[in-house]
Protein backbone atom coordinates (compact mmCIF):
# COMPACT_ATOMS: atom_id res chain seq x y z
CA UNK A 1 0.00 0.00 0.00
CA UNK A 2 3.18 2.44 -0.10
CA UNK A 3 3.10 5.07 -2.71
CA UNK A 4 1.40 8.30 -3.41
CA UNK A 5 -2.18 6.62 -2.26
CA UNK A 6 -0.22 5.74 1.19
CA UNK A 7 1.21 9.00 1.51
CA UNK A 8 -2.41 11.05 1.46
CA UNK A 9 -4.14 8.65 3.41
CA UNK A 10 -4.16 8.99 7.49
CA UNK A 11 -3.85 6.09 8.69
CA UNK A 12 -1.61 3.84 10.69
CA UNK A 13 -0.07 0.51 10.30
CA UNK A 14 2.80 -1.02 12.98
CA UNK A 15 4.89 -4.23 12.38
CA UNK A 16 5.95 -5.55 15.51
CA UNK A 17 8.32 -7.82 16.35
CA UNK A 18 9.09 -8.62 19.69
CA UNK A 19 11.55 -11.38 20.51
CA UNK A 20 12.68 -11.04 24.51
CA UNK A 21 10.49 -10.73 27.00
CA UNK A 22 10.00 -6.55 28.11
CA UNK A 23 8.07 -4.46 30.67
CA UNK A 24 4.41 -4.75 29.03
CA UNK A 25 3.78 -1.10 29.95
CA UNK A 26 6.80 -0.12 28.23
CA UNK A 27 6.08 -2.01 24.72
CA UNK A 28 2.31 -0.30 25.03
CA UNK A 29 3.74 3.35 25.45
CA UNK A 30 5.91 2.52 22.84
CA UNK A 31 3.11 1.10 20.33
CA UNK A 32 1.35 3.95 21.28
CA UNK A 33 3.72 6.74 20.34
CA UNK A 34 3.34 5.92 16.77
CA UNK A 35 0.10 7.53 16.29
CA UNK A 36 0.38 9.90 19.13
CA UNK A 37 -0.99 7.88 21.65
CA UNK A 38 -0.37 7.70 25.59
CA UNK A 39 -1.00 4.90 28.14
CA UNK A 40 -1.42 5.74 31.55
CA UNK A 41 -3.04 4.65 35.35
CA UNK A 42 -5.81 6.07 36.50
CA UNK A 43 -8.26 4.68 39.35
CA UNK A 44 -6.47 1.63 39.14
CA UNK A 45 -7.44 0.96 34.88
CA UNK A 46 -4.85 1.12 32.31
CA UNK A 47 -5.99 3.79 30.15
CA UNK A 48 -4.98 5.01 26.32
CA UNK A 49 -5.40 8.39 24.82
CA UNK A 50 -5.00 9.48 21.52
CA UNK A 51 -3.90 13.07 19.47
CA UNK A 52 -7.15 13.30 17.30
CA UNK A 53 -9.70 15.90 16.86
CA UNK A 54 -12.37 15.59 19.38
CA UNK A 55 -15.30 17.93 21.20
CA UNK A 56 -14.25 20.70 24.48
CA UNK A 57 -14.60 19.03 27.17
CA UNK A 58 -14.66 22.01 29.37
CA UNK A 59 -14.61 25.88 28.86
CA UNK A 60 -12.26 28.11 31.72
CA UNK A 61 -12.89 31.61 31.88
CA UNK A 62 -12.18 34.57 34.12
CA UNK A 63 -14.46 33.57 36.74
CA UNK A 64 -13.43 29.49 37.41
CA UNK A 65 -9.80 30.15 37.84
CA UNK A 66 -7.80 31.67 40.52
CA UNK A 67 -8.26 35.40 40.73
CA UNK A 68 -8.99 35.47 37.10
CA UNK A 69 -5.88 35.33 35.80
CA UNK A 70 -4.68 33.24 33.28
CA UNK A 71 -1.03 33.05 32.54
CA UNK A 72 0.64 32.52 29.10
CA UNK A 73 4.16 32.09 27.72
CA UNK A 74 5.61 31.28 24.56
CA UNK A 75 7.55 28.03 23.16
CA UNK A 76 10.89 28.35 23.43
CA UNK A 77 13.36 27.91 21.30
CA UNK A 78 14.65 24.57 22.31
CA UNK A 79 11.14 23.05 21.39
CA UNK A 80 10.87 24.72 17.88
CA UNK A 81 12.25 22.36 16.20
CA UNK A 82 12.91 22.59 12.22
CA UNK A 83 14.45 19.51 11.23
CA UNK A 84 13.43 15.90 12.11
CA UNK A 85 15.39 13.19 11.83
CA UNK A 86 13.06 9.99 11.40
CA UNK A 87 14.89 6.64 11.91
CA UNK A 88 12.90 3.33 10.34
CA UNK A 89 13.10 -0.53 9.11
CA UNK A 90 12.77 -0.01 5.22
CA UNK A 91 10.68 -3.50 4.72
CA UNK A 92 11.47 -3.26 1.02
CA UNK A 93 15.05 -3.41 1.69
CA UNK A 94 15.27 -6.55 4.09
CA UNK A 95 14.13 -4.10 7.08
CA UNK A 96 17.50 -2.50 6.87
CA UNK A 97 17.79 0.91 9.28
CA UNK A 98 17.39 4.13 7.60
CA UNK A 99 16.99 7.42 7.91
CA UNK A 100 14.26 10.34 6.50
CA UNK A 101 15.32 14.19 6.93
CA UNK A 102 11.59 16.17 6.95
CA UNK A 103 12.58 19.76 7.37
CA UNK A 104 10.57 23.34 7.13
CA UNK A 105 12.10 25.64 5.39
CA UNK A 106 10.27 28.85 7.11
CA UNK A 107 10.84 27.65 10.56
CA UNK A 108 14.38 27.13 9.51
CA UNK A 109 14.73 30.76 8.50
CA UNK A 110 13.17 31.97 11.90
CA UNK A 111 14.97 29.49 14.31
CA UNK A 112 17.76 27.86 12.17
CA UNK A 113 18.27 24.37 12.42
CA UNK A 114 17.07 22.49 15.51
CA UNK A 115 16.93 19.11 14.63
CA UNK A 116 15.03 16.07 16.21
CA UNK A 117 15.77 12.72 16.11
CA UNK A 118 12.65 10.00 16.47
CA UNK A 119 12.57 6.65 16.76
CA UNK A 120 10.41 5.43 14.06
CA UNK A 121 8.78 2.15 16.30
CA UNK A 122 7.15 -0.13 13.97
CA UNK A 123 7.48 2.12 11.05
CA UNK A 124 8.27 -0.17 7.85
CA UNK A 125 7.75 2.64 4.73
CA UNK A 126 9.91 6.45 4.21
CA UNK A 127 6.00 7.77 3.93
CA UNK A 128 5.20 6.49 7.17
CA UNK A 129 8.33 8.39 8.89
CA UNK A 130 7.95 11.21 6.28
CA UNK A 131 3.94 11.79 7.98
CA UNK A 132 5.40 11.78 11.73
CA UNK A 133 8.02 14.06 11.07
CA UNK A 134 5.67 16.50 9.11
CA UNK A 135 3.34 15.80 12.21
CA UNK A 136 6.20 16.81 14.47
CA UNK A 137 7.11 20.02 12.37
CA UNK A 138 3.51 20.73 12.48
CA UNK A 139 2.81 20.61 16.05
CA UNK A 140 5.88 22.77 16.13
CA UNK A 141 4.42 25.55 14.01
CA UNK A 142 1.29 25.38 15.48
CA UNK A 143 1.95 24.95 19.53
CA UNK A 144 3.62 28.44 20.30
CA UNK A 145 2.34 28.87 23.28
CA UNK A 146 1.57 27.83 26.46
CA UNK A 147 -1.25 28.89 29.63
CA UNK A 148 -0.90 27.99 33.19
CA UNK A 149 -3.83 28.88 35.73
CA UNK A 150 -5.05 27.38 39.01
CA UNK A 151 -8.61 26.42 39.01
CA UNK A 152 -10.97 24.74 41.45
CA UNK A 153 -12.09 21.11 41.85
CA UNK A 154 -13.88 21.23 38.62
CA UNK A 155 -10.92 20.25 36.77
CA UNK A 156 -10.58 17.09 38.64
CA UNK A 157 -13.76 15.90 35.85
CA UNK A 158 -10.98 16.38 33.53
CA UNK A 159 -8.69 13.55 32.16
CA UNK A 160 -5.38 12.77 30.39
CA UNK A 161 -5.63 14.42 26.86
CA UNK A 162 -9.43 16.36 27.42
CA UNK A 163 -9.30 19.44 25.10
CA UNK A 164 -10.33 22.32 26.95
CA UNK A 165 -11.14 25.85 25.66
CA UNK A 166 -9.66 28.96 27.69
CA UNK A 167 -11.96 32.01 27.20
CA UNK A 168 -10.58 34.63 28.75
CA UNK A 169 -11.74 37.95 28.72
CA UNK A 170 -8.64 40.10 29.49
CA UNK A 171 -7.02 38.74 26.05
CA UNK A 172 -9.74 38.75 23.85
CA UNK A 173 -11.07 41.81 24.94
CA UNK A 174 -15.04 39.88 24.77
CA UNK A 175 -16.92 38.60 27.96
CA UNK A 176 -18.77 35.31 26.10
CA UNK A 177 -18.73 33.20 29.53
CA UNK A 178 -19.58 34.16 33.32
CA UNK A 179 -20.24 32.35 36.44
CA UNK A 180 -24.01 32.05 38.18
CA UNK A 181 -23.09 33.39 42.00
CA UNK A 182 -26.68 33.11 43.79
CA UNK A 183 -30.04 32.26 43.29
CA UNK A 184 -33.24 34.06 44.62
CA UNK A 185 -36.36 31.74 44.57
CA UNK A 186 -38.60 33.96 45.96
CA UNK A 187 -38.15 36.86 43.34
CA UNK A 188 -37.15 34.85 40.50
CA UNK A 189 -33.91 36.54 40.25
CA UNK A 190 -30.07 34.76 39.29
CA UNK A 191 -27.09 36.96 40.08
CA UNK A 192 -23.99 36.31 37.85
CA UNK A 193 -20.63 37.61 38.85
CA UNK A 194 -20.52 40.59 36.52
CA UNK A 195 -22.72 43.76 35.47
CA UNK A 196 -24.32 42.58 31.83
Amino acid sequence: HDGYQDFLEPRFSCNLLMNNQSEGLKALTDLASIFRGIFYFKNGLLNLNTDVKKATSYVFTNSNVKDGVFNYSSANKETSFTVIKVSYLDKTDNFKDKIVYVEDSELIRKYGLIEKEILGFGITSKYQAERIGKWFLATSKLESQTVSFVTGIEATNLKIGDIVRVADNLKFNAQKFGRVTSLDFNNNYIYVDREL
